[in-house]
């Protein structure tokens, strides 16, 4: 039998992965969104059949809390990333809620899935420009013009 390396285990995982299905709705944005156990679903067989198992542990870095995804392969290797979690409530369901959101996108960056509806930059845009990634633009009635906002900087 012909022994694979990592990364060409990992391409064959991936090849018989299927997109999570958007199964949950952002009632604030209206936005679908695959949930923890949809990611899972698409994932753990096709990883299991070539090998491999995936493994969470939260660090605590001085006041910040991060939740290391680890990727192991059967050959011993092993890769991993960090994502922040923000934890909005120290409570047992604020925490279990930031490391349920951790978990989605760790998971789907390490193995480069599809996870949210495609905003196209818009809330990467918005951060640049100052105002946080979730806040809904206003109405344009609402919105300061540009002639304003150079009055408003003078």
């Amino acid at each position: 039998m012909e022994k694979l390396t990592y990364l060409e285990c990992l391409v064959r995982a991936q090849l018989k992965i299927k997109a999570p299905k958007k199964d949950k709705v952002n009632p604030r944005f209206k936005t679908s969104y695959c949930s923890l156990d949809s990611i899972y679903d698409a994932i753990r067989i096709p990883l299991a059949e070539h090998g491999f198992t995936i493994r969470h542990t939260v660090v605590k870095d001085g006041e910040a809390y991060w939740l290391e995804t680890f990727l192991h392969h059967s050959s011993g290797e092993t890769l991993s990333n960090r994502m922040p979690m923000f934890v909005e409530q120290m409570t047992s369901q604020g925490f279990a809620s930031a490391s349920t959101y951790a978990k989605r996108y760790s998971l789907c960056a390490l193995l480069g899935l599809p996870s949210d509806d495609d905003d196209d930059g818009e809330g990467a845009e918005a951060v640049q420009k100052g105002a946080p990634a979730c806040a809904p633009r206003p109405p344009m009635n609402e919105q300061i013009k540009r002639e304003q906002l150079s009055a408003i900087r003078s």
